[in-house]
């Protein structure tokens, strides 16, 4: 039971049922919230010192709850993460919080979007950020790392507001102003405090009817800031001040993420950029939804070519069959290529034959989107019998290309064997119900651990289930226990979520293992038993992994990864980080949780009234998500797996028949790869190389000589 210091008395009825919890959604929770509830949860949280996460996201807070919870967060040393987002907040609201976050020392995000705040209330904001810089001696520097304010009323004052305030802060490392009225004006203003900050690493000011004009005027300032490794414009009239952006990319090395999504760049634009562009660093470009035609297509893919790029998306761009042989040579070419987003193009079967020529080959590309392409259920079939040899393919969408029962079925008998498919759509297909069908699709769950559900809306057989999606769950129920194939050898060894559905199915034990009671607990997750007493040394500094020092001695600085601000809940800092999914399979009853996502549109997620069922939700815009967090490109560009897990992962990725080795000719070709980016390399000099680490002892590299390999690569 929770202590009385602990602020049961008001927050027990929102999930604080013990000291463990560490996070509380109460919409998550389907319980649902009033204003006068969010006054009782202000109250709590002044004697709280367990919470380290609070999403009160649509959860009706008005300006009174508001200046509750600033006043709470004037006394409260804990909570890191606090989300706002869709409630009316107001500017005299946010002018309340930003009072008390000058004093709090704890808060790190700060989730306002959708909260109706106009430039009065960004003035707050950024006088909140300045005031925090102020260390004295009986206070040490705020921890505000994240602002998300999205889809406000935040116009050109509050622009200059808040840039003078960037010019000032070195804690800040993400802002996020998508949807917002910054126009020319406020983007040229914003711009000065970009030109001296040092801090920012992700900036999203998407959505915000920038004109070319803004667009030259922030890619000037840009070229005197070194920190911005993303950088978000998407839906913008931007134009033809993207061949600025192409300078830009040439001459800042920190530049990893652009995304020009829906910017009104024309073919001759789009030609303009590839020819500039020279050594841009970037590893990720998104050009979807603009008219590049085939001729900007082309360009674009000639100045890609041989560069470290990783993730392409050519979304509804205008391209043909024409321009696809360019995209062809750039997947042939580019060494670290992993992520090819072609749909809304009319490609047509030519564009299937020419894509499967280059991908019988591809070692690299794991996330292919063809979805409204015109392939037809002749290419799709071609297309996939292409990825055989492919053991790394993750996210495949064949949606909307008239696929039949029999192309279903002989795609379905490709992938089966596979392990790593994650994401799988067929809908708005010919797909109808039928024996052979209904087993085929069962067939993909077995290996394909990581494979929630298949996206079958818009297919006649689609109607049977809801929301057209085929789950594990189902699969389960429909084949049976017989009906399941064995998983293949290169799938042992791996413990997942679907290890403990299958001892569901064959009679085990349902517990999950235990897990370690200093890990993150949601308020919705079971309760676990406490493997020590809390109670002061929570209040202690706990040291994390993070490699970023301590300021002051005080709580270690959190950069947080860009996946992780798109997460509802921030997971409990410095005592271990968990996701929510985990926990959440447990459950016993049918429970929808709306997740809010920074940018994202919500989402429902349900929870199957079977503990054996995983995750079923529609897929979350994976046909524009990235699949790499900001985090591991900064700290690894090579790609190479660094940690223990990584390792063992991809190891066991390679290792096809569970040998618990690679052969050494199938090993010189992936490290060639890994070691040149992809330039040719003689026997007879990887030989020598390969010779120090003593693979050449017995012709078989183990897992440790592996390891040893791919540490000393990731020196370099």
């Amino acid at each position: 039971m929770p202590s009385v210091g602990n602020g049961a008395t008001y927050l027990e009825r929102f999930g604080l049922t013990d000291n463990t919890v560490m996070a509380l959604s109460p919409k998550l929770q389907g319980i649902d919230i009033v204003s006068e509830d969010v006054i009782d949860i202000g109250k709590g949280l002044v004697e709280n010192w367990s919470l380290t996460s609070l999403e009160l996201g649509r959860c009706n807070v008005t300006e009174a709850g508001t200046f509750a919870l600033a006043e709470a967060l004037s006394a409260n040393h804990t909570l890191r993460y606090l989300g706002l987002a869709h409630n009316t907040v107001g500017d005299s609201g946010c002018r309340a919080l930003c009072e008390a976050l000058s004093l709090n020392q704890s808060l790190e995000i700060l989730d306002l979007s959708s909260c109706g705040i106009g430039d009065y209330g960004t003035l707050a904001i950024a006088q909140m950020l300045e005031l925090q810089m102020e260390a004295t001696p009986t206070k040490k520097c705020g921890e505000i790392r994240s602002l998300i304010l999205e889809n406000n009323r935040i116009g050109t004052p509050g622009a200059a507001a808040l840039s003078a305030a960037i010019t000032q802060t070195r804690k800040l490392k993400s802002l996020n102003l998508y949807g917002n009225r910054l126009r020319e004006a406020g983007c040229a203003a914003f711009t000065e405090g970009l030109r001296r900050n040092a801090s920012l690493t992700y900036l999203n000011i998407g959505n915000n009817d920038i004109n070319p004009e803004g667009g030259e005027i922030l890619f000037d300032g840009l070229h005197h800031n070194t920190t911005i490794t993303a950088l978000h414009l998407q839906k913008n009239r931007l134009g033809s001040s993207v061949v600025k952006l192409a300078d830009l990319c040439n001459v800042n090395l920190q530049l990893r993420d652009v995304n020009l999504e829906c910017c009104c760049i024309t073919s001759d634009t789009a030609k303009q950029f590839g020819e500039k562009l020279i050594s841009p660093s970037f590893l990720m470009i998104n050009f979807g939804l603009n008219t590049l035609g085939d001729d900007g297509v082309t360009a674009l893919c000639q100045g890609l070519r041989g560069k470290i790029i990783r993730y392409v998306d050519l979304t509804q761009v205008g391209m043909t069959s024409v321009s696809l042989q360019s995209v062809c040579d750039l997947i042939r070419i580019a060494p670290c290529l992993q992520t090819v987003q072609l749909d809304g193009n009319n490609l047509g079967p030519t564009g299937a034959e020419m894509l499967a020529e280059v991908m019988k080959i591809n070692t690299t590309v794991d996330s292919l989107n063809l979805g409204e392409t015109n392939i037809g259920p002749s290419g799709a079939t071609l297309l996939v019998q292409s990825l055989a040899n492919n053991l790394l393919i993750r996210n495949l969408d064949l949606s909307g290309n008239s696929i039949t029962n029999d192309a279903a079925v002989a795609i379905c008998s490709v992938l089966a064997p596979m392990c790593r498919l994650a994401e799988f759509d067929l809908s708005a297909n010919d797909i109808s119900s039928s024996p052979a069908v209904l087993k085929a699709l069962c067939s993909l769950f077995p290996n394909n651990r990581m494979l929630v559900q298949i996206n079958l809306s818009g297919c006649p057989v689609g109607d049977l289930y809801d929301g057209g999606l085929f789950t594990r769950h189902i699969a389960t129920t429909s084949c049976g226990m017989s009906g399941l194939p064995e998983i293949s050898a290169s799938c042992k060894g791996r413990k997942g979520k679907q290890d403990i559905e299958r001892d569901l199915i064959r009679g085990k034990s349902s517990k999950p293992e235990a897990r370690d009671s200093t890990m993150f607990r949601p308020a919705w997750a079971p309760a676990l038993p406490p493997a020590r007493v809390y109670g002061d040394e929570l209040q202690q500094t706990v040291e994390d992994e993070d490699e970023d020092c301590a300021e002051g001695n005080g709580h270690p600085p959190l950069v947080v990864s860009q996946g992780s601000l798109l997460h509802p809940l921030y997971p409990g800092y410095g005592r271990g980080r968990a996701s929510n999914e985990v926990h959440c399979d447990t459950l016993n009853e049918n429970t929808t949780l709306p997740m809010f996502q920074s940018g994202c549109n919500q989402s429902d997620v349900t929870i199957a009234n079977s503990s054996s069922c995983l995750f079923q939700m529609p897929p979350k815009r994976h046909k524009r998500r990235s699949p790499y967090s900001l985090s591991s490109i900064e700290g690894n560009i090579g790609g190479l797996p660094i940690t223990d897990e990584a390792l063992r992962r991809k190891f066991q990725e390679l290792d096809a028949d569970g040998s618990g080795y690679l052969d050494f000719d199938e090993f010189k070709v992936i490290f060639s790869n890994f070691q040149n980016f992809g330039l040719y390399q003689s026997n007879n000099e990887l030989d020598g190389i390969l010779k120090k680490y003593k693979v050449m002892d017995d012709g078989k590299v183990s897992f440790d000589e592996f390891a040893l390999i791919m540490l000393s690569l990731a020196r370099r």
